[in-house]
């Protein structure tokens, strides 16, 4: 089974990240997406992300009754810092009847370099780098396993939502969200400061 590993804190997931994983069963012909929570991105400073078992289940309520997405929390099983690199050679180890390809957008392409073996990350897997407002994506020659897709760019990012939030401006970007996340992060205080 080929399955696309979409990797991110997904505070809060959006329709953005669902156009993604739609996009890749329908045109790059993956047989599953694994939105895969990870517990904090080792290049970025330690925030306050909302805890893994909140994302996990925003996440499955966005993806219910859609039996070719799923959950993966692999990564909030491994050691701290959570690195790209460990988590595929673990689904690698677990699932090897399946084959993976790590979905990343152009923001993180442009930082790559500053990942954990990145080298060996670039050689060893299939990565696909979806489009973002912004980035422009260079593939070097000798990553021949490294891809540009043309998945749907769609303006809205989770830390524009969070901020939002924090204003008290959620309803503002409603359309972004599904409904019952909507609701979900006004009614616990979601990311307010």
């Amino acid at each position: 089974m080929r399955v696309a590993v979409f990797s991110g804190s997904f505070d809060p997931p959006h329709k953005g990240h669902l156009a993604v994983a739609n996009y890749l069963l329908q045109k790059e012909d993956f047989d599953e997406v694994w939105f895969t929570v990870t517990p904090h991105n080792p290049l970025k400073e330690k925030q306050a992300l909302s805890p893994a078992t909140v994302r996990i289940a925003m996440i499955e309520t966005i993806i219910a009754g859609q039996a070719d997405f799923r959950v993966c929390d692999i990564e909030c099983t491994l050691p701290q810092p959570s690195y790209t690199i460990n988590t595929l050679t673990e689904l690698c180890k677990r699932y090897l009847q399946h084959t993976f390809t790590l979905v990343i957008g152009a923001d993180n392409w442009t930082n790559f370099r500053l990942w954990k073996d990145y080298d060996k990350l670039a050689r060893e897997f299939h990565i696909m780098i979806y489009p973002r407002k912004g980035n422009e994506v260079v593939i070097p020659q000798e990553y021949p396993n490294v891809q540009r897709i043309a998945a749907p760019t769609i303006n809205i990012s989770s830390t524009t939502l969070r901020q939002a939030a924090a204003r008290g401006d959620l309803r503002r970007y409603a359309r972004f969200l599904h409904p019952e996340i909507l609701d979900y992060i006004i009614k616990e205080n979601l990311y307010v400061v």
